[in-house]
């Protein structure tokens, strides 16, 4: 009798340590698991996620700040906004985008804004991967009339005087819709929470909107009615989309938010 009472008694005891390792398991198991970072810097909970704040420069495109969302151990939402810069434009040219254009919007093009939206994968090393979509708005700057026309007939007219007259310019607002994709790398200095990502992204220009005039309202209503400014947006949104290539090289400092 003292031997099954010692047998049931053992086997009590291993139903308890059972069952409180279960109750353990079910509080913190699925907690901890979601935890296992790419990064080796574990997520919080569920609800929470991973946080961070970034902010750099993306060449030849925009300087750049924004915030991360990494709402599962493989995936993050990025947002970000920008001071875009319109060097990207002598990129274009020996890709096939006609001289002409290239000179308008490098005297047009004073400087502009971008806000961005991306999806991103993270592997189980250091590498990630990404989807990311951007709206960039150039601000005007005054033009001469050989240049709105040298990129209507794609024919440089510049050389010719009476249509460099400072009594008639044009003005020109752009609007650039691009999608692309972009790969990168991040490295964390010892005992420190900040890291530096270094990033390699090709960007394509898959819609524009162009928005001429003038300093003369007769002008104005001249080249709406003659559909003249139509048609230079339609031909500078062609010779966009088709030749709107934007490689870049982008380095941030990130720092988690919480």
């Amino acid at each position: 009798m003292l031997t099954n009472q010692k047998r049931w008694s053992s086997n009590n005891q291993l139903k308890c340590f059972g069952i409180l390792f279960l109750h353990w398991y079910l509080l913190h198991g699925p907690v901890l698991s979601f935890g296992q970072d790419s990064n080796n810097a574990p997520l919080p909970n569920r609800l929470h996620g991973k946080h961070q704040f970034f902010a750099g420069l993306q060449f030849p495109t925009n300087y750049t700040a924004g915030y991360s969302f990494r709402f599962h151990p493989h995936l993050a939402v990025q947002a970000q906004g920008g001071i875009a810069t319109s060097s990207f434009i002598h990129l274009l040219t020996p890709i096939g985008l006609d001289p002409n254009l290239s000179r308008l919007m490098s005297k047009s093009f004073r400087g502009g804004r971008m806000v961005s939206l991306g999806l991103t994968g993270y592997t189980k090393s250091r590498w990630y991967a990404g989807v990311y979509g951007q709206h960039l708005r150039f601000s005007a700057r005054s033009i001469t009339l050989a240049d709105g026309l040298s990129t209507y007939f794609m024919n440089d007219l510049t050389s010719i005087v009476f249509l460099n007259s400072p009594w008639l310019v044009f003005n020109l607002d752009s609007t650039f819709w691009i999608t692309g994709i972009r790969i990168g790398h991040s490295w964390q200095p010892v005992h420190s929470r900040f890291s530096f990502e270094a990033e390699l992204s090709m960007g394509k220009i898959v819609a524009s909107q162009n928005t001429f005039s003038t300093n003369q309202l007769w002008l104005n209503q001249l080249a709406t009615d003659g559909h003249f400014f139509s048609q230079m947006d339609k031909g500078m949104d062609q010779e966009i989309r088709r030749y709107g290539f934007l490689p870049a090289i982008t380095v941030l400092f990130t720092y988690p938010a919480w």
